[in-house]
């Protein structure tokens, strides 16, 4: 029971870092700020994390765990087009929400890669994963490994940047529009395929 406890408080307090660094950033989320939105006493905090940092390397590994599972679940669609047609219209579909906070992805790794080290590789890892399985996607329409790497770096670039419009002008039809745009280049590379 002792360790179910500590272990729900500490997923609480990777939880709140998350939500906190995505409605704020990084280093406007203090610890304070955590143990509150967790509802964990500030000085339990040290218990569980010695530094903000290391809570940092959880909210990596959290997003990572989460984008995996989404990734996966997509596993249940055909390869290629209606894999990466069921990603753009998740980003799609949280258009009001990254109006409001911008892409949970892009927005870390633009972060923290402004001071670089370890934490901003740690988050590109996030990038390079979303580009990874783009890429064996567009390899499974018999595209040659280079082609399929030049592809997804266009495609997810492609909705990083509506994101961040979306973001800037908080607007969701940014998003949409691109997504439209992308639907149709998929299709498009369907039909030469």
């Amino acid at each position: 029971m002792g360790r179910t406890r500590q272990n729900d408080k500490r997923n609480r307090l990777i939880q709140a870092a998350d939500q906190l660094i995505r409605e704020k950033n990084y280093v406007s989320t203090t610890l304070a700020h955590i143990a509150e939105a967790a509802s964990v006493p500030l000085g339990n905090v040290y218990y569980y994390f010695k530094t903000k940092d290391e809570i940092l390397d959880c909210v990596i590994q959290y997003r990572a765990e989460a984008l995996t599972t989404f990734l996966d679940s997509l596993s249940t669609l055909p390869p290629g087009v209606a894999r990466l047609l069921a990603l753009v219209r998740h980003y799609t579909d949280s258009g009001e929400q990254v109006a409001r906070f911008g892409c949970e992805i892009g927005n870390l790794c633009h972060e923290l890669s402004k001071n670089s080290g370890q934490h901003a590789e740690k988050a590109s890892v996030l990038l390079t994963q979303l580009i990874d399985w783009c890429q064996k996607q567009f390899e499974s329409m018999n595209t040659s490994p280079e082609d399929a790497l030049v592809m997804a770096t266009y495609f997810v670039a492609g909705l990083q940047g509506a994101q961040l419009m979306t973001l800037t002008f908080k607007d969701p039809t940014y998003l949409q529009r691109q997504s439209a745009n992308l639907n149709r280049w998929l299709q498009a590379a369907l039909e030469t395929a």
